[in-house]
C-alpha cells in the first residue's frame, strides 16, 4: 500500500501528512517512521508529520532528523478546550483569550525556531495576508480547502492546500 501510495503522491505531487492528534504517541509515531523508512527509504521526502503537540515534534525531530515536520496551529486552541470542558464564564474566556495569545507567541518565537519546524499548518478560516507576514519565512500549509477559488486564493498567497479533493474536475 504505500509503494502504490508513493507512486500516486509522486504523481501528482502530493505529499502524505501524518496528522498525530494524541500526544500519548510519540513511541509509537517514532517507531512507525523508522519501520516506514526501512522498507521504503525513497519515501524520506514524501511524507511528513504534523501535529498540535509539540512533544511529538520533538521526539520526530530527535529521531528521524530530516523529516519535514509541522505544527498545526488553531488561533483558539486554549479557549476550545475550556469551552469543551464546560468553562463558560465571560471571565474565564477573557483569560483563555489571552492564554492563546501567550501560547501562540511561544510557539512562533520559541518553539517552531528551537523545534527547526519546517512548515506550519493552519485552518484556512485563519489565514490572512497580515498572519503571513508574521510567520514568514515559513511555509504554510492551509487546511481544509475544497473550492476550486479557494484553492486559487491560498495559492495566489504562497500557501500550499491540504484538499479532499485531488482533480478539480
Amino acid at each position: 500500500a504505500v509503494v502504490s501510495t508513493q507512486s500516486t503522491g509522486i504523481e501528482h505531487d502530493i505529499i502524505l501528512l501524518f496528522d498525530v492528534k494524541g500526544g500519548l504517541f510519540c513511541d509509537k509515531v517514532s517507531g512507525t517512521i523508522t519501520d516506514l523508512l526501512s522498507r521504503h527509504p525513497n519515501f524520506r521526502h514524501q511524507f511528513a508529520v504534523i501535529s498540535f503537540f509539540t512533544d511529538i515534534l520533538y521526539r520526530v525531530r530527535r529521531d528521524h532528523p530530516t523529516v519535514i515536520t509541522g505544527f498545526t496551529r488553531r488561533h483558539d486552541h486554549i479557549q476550545n478546550i475550556s469551552r469543551l470542558a464546560g468553562y463558560t464564564s465571560v471571565w474565564y474566556q477573557i483569560l483563555m483569550f489571552g492564554a492563546d495569545k501567550a501560547y501562540d507567541f511561544l510557539t512562533f518565537y520559541f518553539f517552531v525556531p528551537w523545534l527547526k519546524i519546517e512548515m506550519l499548518e493552519i485552518r484556512k478560516d485563519d489565514v490572512s495576508e497580515a498572519y503571513l507576514r508574521d510567520v514568514a519565512p515559513r511555509p504554510v500549509l492551509v487546511w481544509t480547502v475544497n473550492h476550486p477559488l479557494e484553492k486559487e486564493y491560498f495559492k495566489h498567497l504562497g500557501c500550499a492546500v491540504m484538499s479532499d479533493i485531488i482533480s478539480d474536475n
